[in-house]
């Protein structure tokens, strides 16, 4: 009779077990349910009009500045996060806190003299596509292309060139 109590006990000790790592699983630490779909920080504004929108003069930098720098704007686009993903060879996915009906400011800048980067160091022929929200006027994102076979480029792995060909505005 004893050993019948002491599977029952260890029975239901493994059932407790089991049901309190299925509630944190589903619940996470102390209780609190774990988001597994969260909304968008940024949601969906693709039905904005333009005079909702942050003006594009304050999104790309002053002419001045660029030239200071040797840079020159090749196109600067309006357009959602699911374009932006498209164009760059990304999923829409990879920004789960921005809705892909988003829209955003695509900028693509050239410095064909190189740039001195804070971190990466000389990049030669270097391009930035630069990925802002177009209600707010928040940087998201910076993506960085350069020239591998320019002697004085410090790092190697510059990307292929990404977006409309040069001239397109």
């Amino acid at each position: 009779m004893k050993k019948i109590y002491v599977i029952i006990a260890a029975s239901l000790a493994i059932l407790l077990v089991t049901t309190v790592g299925v509630v944190l699983s589903i619940n996470g630490p102390e209780g609190v349910p774990l988001i597994r779909n969260p909304k968008p920080v940024l949601p969906a504004n693709k039905d904005l009009t333009r005079d909702k929108l942050m003006p594009l003069s304050s999104i790309v930098a002053s002419p001045e500045k660029l030239e200071e720098v040797g840079a020159i704007v090749e196109w600067t686009k309006l357009m959602t996060l699911k374009e932006y993903a498209k164009l760059t060879n990304q999923e829409a996915s990879s920004y789960p806190e921005i809705s892909p009906d988003r829209l955003v400011y695509v900028s693509k800048v050239r410095y064909p003299e190189g740039i001195e980067h804070p971190r990466l160091g000389f990049l030669g022929d270097a391009e930035v596509i630069t990925l802002r929200d177009a209600e707010t006027g928040r940087f998201l994102e910076n993506t960085w292309r350069w020239d591998d076979k320019n002697p004085k480029t410090k790092i190697r792995g510059g990307l292929p060139p990404v977006g409309p060909s040069q001239g397109e505005k």
